[in-house]
């Protein structure tokens, strides 16, 4: 079976917490530079278009980075949720040959 990257990404995130669920610790450590350049733009963002005289521009920055990060992070709660039945589920012997399989096979 061919796998796309962000197929083979999932399987080894499922893979990484077959024996212990996924944290919201985690998600901060895992995102942290994402989360600290995407404060650091919405500074950046908020300085240069209070310089500017145009703090409307700035605002929509900071808002759509803001609500990237939430989404980010819904998605990621959304998982630790329901982490319990996809942990039953999954056929972990069969996932990991899956991934080493596309991993061998360069996909």
């Amino acid at each position: 079976m061919r796998l796309t990257k962000h197929q083979r990404f999932t399987l080894a995130f499922y893979l990484d917490h077959r024996d212990r669920p996924p944290t919201s610790g985690e998600f901060f450590r895992r995102y942290a530079l994402a989360l600290f350049l995407r404060v650091l733009i919405v500074a950046v963002s908020a300085v240069a278009c209070d310089v500017a005289n145009i703090p409307s521009i700035g605002f929509l920055v900071a808002g759509l980075l803001i609500g990237a990060t939430l989404r980010d992070w819904r998605h990621y709660y959304y998982t630790m949720h329901v982490w319990p039945l996809i942990q039953a589920i999954v056929e972990w012997e069969r996932a990991a040959r899956l991934l080493e399989d596309a991993e061998s096979a360069g996909s």
